[in-house]
């Protein structure tokens, strides 16, 4: 992989991106599908609709999952459930990540095949920074990245922009990860957690 200097300019400006979705979650979960079970990523799902908390509430509430001591596993896997392949735009979003958590949003997936992108918040510590991932069955990091992890219980927002073969990822409109990768063109959006508690609100995705 090509490895960028920070800040990396954007290849083109905003204008064109159309809004082609939007959620707070006013209707509960609308179109966002739970996806577990012989074809999905983890044997089950738990994801619930919190009333009380958002920005503002309600969002949707994803549950940890800590196996043992020593491990832990996808809490909550949701689906776009839009029949919408992503290719190039802007997925933005509010976040809050629970202690020892991270969210994980799946851009240009297979959720199928186990391929794809994943922009990662993660709260975890300075070893485990916010980041960009390729997904084959084999998870690796693409590109590079900033020290920059999310706070515990902290809200933030997360942009993440698909431009052809770059990609970006923001904290708080603050780049923390980029690359360039010609591995996937468009795919399907999914948001999962794993070990702490997540919640996630404001969900809105552009494209050109």
């Amino acid at each position: 992989h090509e490895v960028l200097v920070f800040p990396l300019p954007t290849e083109r400006s905003n204008l064109g991106l159309k809004q082609t979705y939007a959620d707070s979650f006013d209707d509960g979960r609308s179109v966002w599908k739970d996806f577990y079970g012989r074809n999905g990523w983890v044997g089950h799902s738990d994801v619930v609709l919190d009333q009380r908390i958002g920005q503002p509430a309600p969002s949707l509430y994803l549950r940890g999952r800590h196996i043992d001591a020593g491990w832990c596993a996808i809490g909550g896997f949701l689906l776009l459930n839009n029949n919408r392949p992503f290719s190039s735009g802007t997925i933005d979003l509010d976040v809050k990540v629970g202690e020892g958590g991270l969210v994980d949003v799946l851009f240009r997936g297979d959720v199928y095949e186990r391929k794809g992108y994943i922009a990662r918040l993660d709260a975890r510590g300075v070893q485990n920074p916010d980041t960009l991932l390729g997904v084959d069955n084999v998870w690796s990091f693409v590109g590079t990245n900033r020290t920059e992890n999310a706070q515990v219980d902290q809200w933030h927002h997360m942009t993440i922009r698909a431009d052809g073969p770059a990609l970006y990822l923001w904290q708080d409109h603050v780049l923390v990860a980029e690359a360039i990768d010609t591995g996937y063109t468009r795919g399907r959006i999914a948001i999962f957690n794993e070990c702490g508690d997540v919640q996630i609100d404001n969900v809105v995705v552009k494209e050109w």
